[in-house]
């Protein structure tokens, strides 16, 4: 019975010291922390990036999670790469798997994995609802795992934004100040002023008594004649027409209205809706296609045709696992990817950007080195176009003109010698046949001379 006891004693305390241990592992790996960092107020028709943030990593490797959101009010334009104390994390995949959850997988490349903090993603998002509306934005399903491919805890933390519908401020039109228009002014007519002239005096001759002849009438000399001033002429001020003293009114240029469209290679894209009967785009175009890592930028009023000239009504993108062969020198990287229709064309073109795997780069290549090219059926050849690399997203942009079959290819300074290989082979394999025939021959005369013999 003692011994019973014992052994059940052991039991217990061994069962509390695993269950401790455990709480220690769980709380110690507990400090891993996942949260959405978005803004709180975001204004509608915009678009905003959100952060998926983590902290307190311990050679991290992998990493896999759902982002949830309310798709009337949320659409997702992109996923970009993360950091994590300086080492860049890549965005292997993401893709809308259903309306309003983002499914994101990433890898870090290499054995070494990563240890400290940063963030795994940024989402760019477009904000499609009302003034008013809220949208949480939530993790969940998240996996993270170590270089030993061993499960990292940690706890998965959400967002709210809250959508505010954009006021616009109108400019004020300047109110033209009149100019007064001056009142005439009169001026006084002055009154003349007559200088009166002096009465002269009479002279009597001398010697002349009454009743004498009476002397003669004295002549009187008259005095100066009194000048009036003219008379000013009254001048009235012309009438002044008042000239507006502001800034002209300004022409308001509307902002183009961005779509952002969205569909996978196993479904075809309807464009019926944002192309006219004439081809022409009614509006800025963002379109992705998750699963083939491609964006499309189609601006606004771009004329987009068929083969045979009529409205481009609708697009299809597949993948291609065998693609003709690229030239000797370079490398397909990843898949092919077929554009249909085929020959459509977009004036002016659209800007295609594809996403790659820097682990597919062979050695003896560069990322700077990669380019997006066409494959032309007529001439049998690849063309490359002029392309542009983001190595810190991992994508090549160029400006394409017409649907086909496109990939990302990349020149190695020493591509393997196809040709080359296979004349060596065929010249090894002809020697050996003739070496095996001579080796036959002797072999068979011999044993005719031996039996003659």
């Amino acid at each position: 019975m003692k011994k019973c006891k014992h052994i059940r004693a052991l039991a217990v305390i061994t069962c509390f010291v695993c269950g401790l241990f455990s709480s220690v592992i769980v709380l110690a790996q507990g400090g891993v922390t996942v949260s959405i960092s978005a803004p709180t107020q975001v204004a509608l028709g915009t678009d905003f990036m959100a952060m998926v943030n983590i902290g307190n990593l311990m050679n991290f490797n992998a990493a896999n999670y759902d982002v949830r959101f309310n798709p009337a009010v949320l659409q997702v334009g992109n996923v970009t790469s993360g950091l994590v104390s300086g080492t860049i994390v890549p965005v292997d995949m993401w893709s809308v798997i259903t309306p309003g959850i983002l499914r994101v997988i990433q890898n870090v490349p290499g054995l070494s994995g990563v240890s400290g903090s940063g963030y795994l993603s940024q989402i760019r998002f477009h904000v499609i609802g009302s003034g008013g509306n809220t949208s949480q934005i939530n993790l969940a399903n998240g996996v993270l795992s170590d270089n030993s491919a061993n499960q990292i805890l940690a706890n998965w933390v959400g967002d709210t934004v809250n959508v505010y519908a954009q006021t616009s401020t109108p400019t004020p039109t300047p109110t033209p100040t009149p100019t007064a228009t001056p009142s005439p002014t009169s001026t006084p007519t002055p009154i003349p002023i007559v200088t009166p002239t002096s009465t002269p005096a009479v002279t009597s001759p001398g010697g002349g008594g009454a009743g004498g002849s009476g002397g003669q009438m004295p002549s009187m000399t008259p005095g100066p004649t009194p000048t009036l001033p003219a008379m000013p002429t009254v001048t009235a001020s012309a009438e002044v027409t008042p000239t507006p003293a502001g800034v002209p009114i300004p022409t308001v240029t509307p902002t183009p209205v961005r779509v952002y469209l969205s569909f996978s290679t196993s479904t075809p894209l309807d464009l019926s809706g944002v192309i006219d009967k004439d081809g022409v785009t009614q509006c800025q175009l963002a379109i992705t296609c998750a699963d083939a890592g491609a964006e499309m930028e189609i601006c606004q009023g771009a004329t987009a045709l068929t083969v045979n000239g009529e409205s481009l009504r609708a697009m299809s993108v597949r993948g291609v696992a065998v693609a003709p062969a690229p030239p000797a020198d370079s490398y397909i990287i990843g898949l092919a990817y077929d554009f249909e229709p085929t020959g459509a064309t977009f004036n002016p073109p659209m800007t295609l950007i594809l996403q790659y795997d820097p682990a597919l780069c062979p050695e003896g290549t560069t990322q700077e080195d990669l380019g997006i090219a066409y494959y032309d059926a007529q001439s049998g050849k690849w063309v490359q176009l002029v392309s542009s690399v983001d190595t810190t997203s991992y994508t090549v942009t160029a400006q394409v003109g017409h649907l086909n079959l496109v990939a990302i290819l990349v020149k190695a300074s020493q591509a393997p010698n196809v040709s080359n290989v296979n004349e060596s082979l065929v010249g090894g394999i002809t020697a050996g046949v003739i070496v095996i025939g001579v080796g036959a021959y002797y072999l068979v005369r011999r044993k005719r001379s031996t039996r003659s013999s």
